[in-house]
């Protein structure tokens, strides 16, 4: 028997009412079924839509970028910033994630902020804050030394900035670098760009002085504690009548002063200043106290009594104090022992005393005859006073002086 033949007992009477509520639920559900999967039609079509006008844009040159500002960059070229960053023209603009790139930036050792913008007209702006590079110098392999006192391996990608930093030499020991870096930490970065070697220089009163070549030729002198007084550079130079001087920073005044330059100065044997025992004294920095003399205004040396050179006093500490009165007090001769030496009141009154005598008694001489003496007492006693033979010579030579005396 097929299993399609049904037996009339076996099919089963539904009346009409129950089968129209059964139709009526298929039909809702189909309907269900339908609202149901509208949405997600009109989902899937503006996905679609979405992804296609998406692959229409970035394939247009309207989405890529239109150019790339680098801002702030002073020893890092552009092209490496470019390269760092991983942004280009090629890039899609509105694919550029400003926080992103500003990680990059800050990951190398050069670089101390970044901060990326994105402009108009498609342009991604980058502004960076580099950290200041003192110099770069060789040591067991070439790095940079920051001002910061950090030190950077000097890689193939910085081989540009040697051209715009200065070459140190010395200060090898790790506390006179770290002196050296707080020196330049006041200097303006502009100005570091301008310098051309710094190296260190052994002056008679400092080992460890700091010369600093300029590319346009000119010197400075000065230490680890007046280097402000570099900022003032420029100034200076432009007021030497000199160029060949050095410029000179001064740490007691933080002033500079254009002189010449100790190396062009002819050897000249030194003189220091000794203790009562007759050794060299020193300084409370440990340097040789060196012996200066006074000098006049028309730039000889200044002599007291015996023809000697007058020394610049120093302090127990080993510095010189200079009398700022000194062409004055030498004037009025106080230097005659060839230290300053200003006499008391008494004393003055006392050489007044004794001077006076001395200008009483030339006077009283000479007025005496003036008050006594009469021309014709005078001729009365010469008509009575007849002169011997003997005495006429005697009496011929005195009158003569009296009669001037008279006529005067």
């Amino acid at each position: 028997m097929e299993i399609n033949d049904y037996r009339e007992e076996d099919v089963i009477d539904i009346p009409v009412g129950v089968q129209q509520i059964f139709d009526e639920r298929h039909y809702r559900a189909i309907e269900r079924n339908v609202r149901s999967s509208i949405p997600k039609l009109y989902r899937y079509a503006i996905l679609a839509g979405t992804v296609i006008l998406l692959i229409v844009y970035f394939s247009l040159p309207v989405s890529r970028i239109r150019a790339v500002n680098i801002y702030d960059n002073h020893n890092l070229p552009d092209s490496y910033i470019q390269e760092l960053a991983d942004v280009n023209e090629s890039g899609i603009y509105y694919m550029t994630i400003p926080a992103l790139v500003e990680y990059r930036l800050k990951s190398d050792p050069l670089i101390e902020d970044a901060k990326v913008r994105l402009g108009r007209d498609n342009a991604v702006n980058i502004y960076v804050k580099e950290k200041t590079v003192l110099g770069y110098r060789y040591e067991d392999e070439p790095v940079l030394l920051m001002t910061d006192g950090s030190k950077v391996p000097l890689k193939s990608e910085y081989l540009e900035i040697i051209s715009k930093i200065p070459m140190i030499a010395g200060f090898y020991e790790d506390n006179q670098t770290a002196k050296l870096c707080r020196a330049f930490e006041e200097v303006e970065p502009s100005l570091i760009r301008d310098i051309s070697e710094i190296s260190q220089y052994s002056l008679s009163y400092d080992p460890e002085a700091i010369r600093v070549l300029m590319r346009a030729g000119g010197y400075f002198l000065g230490d680890y504690y007046n280097m402000s007084v570099f900022n003032a550079y420029w100034k200076m130079y432009n007021k030497q009548t000199d160029k060949s001087y050095c410029i000179v920073a001064d740490d007691s005044l933080k002033t500079a002063s254009s002189t010449i330059c100790p190396w062009d100065l002819p050897y000249v044997e030194r003189e220091y200043w000794t203790d009562e025992k007759g050794n060299i004294m020193t300084n409370t920095y440990g340097d040789k106290v060196e012996k200066h003399y006074y000098t006049l205004q028309d730039g000889s040396f200044a002599l007291d009594e015996s023809g000697k050179k007058i020394p610049i006093p120093v302090s127990k500490q080993g510095f010189e104090v200079p009398d700022e009165n000194f062409y004055e007090n030498y004037d009025k001769g106080y230097y005659k022992t060839g230290v300053l030496k200003i006499p008391d009141e008494n004393e003055d009154k006392e050489a007044e005393k004794t001077e006076e005598p001395e200008k009483t008694e030339k006077p009283e001489k000479t007025e005496k005859p003036e008050k006594t003496e009469d021309p014709e007492k005078s001729k009365d006693e010469d008509k009575k006073e007849k002169p011997s033979e003997s005495e006429k010579p005697e009496s011929t030579e005195t009158p003569e002086p009296e009669s001037s005396e008279h006529e005067g």
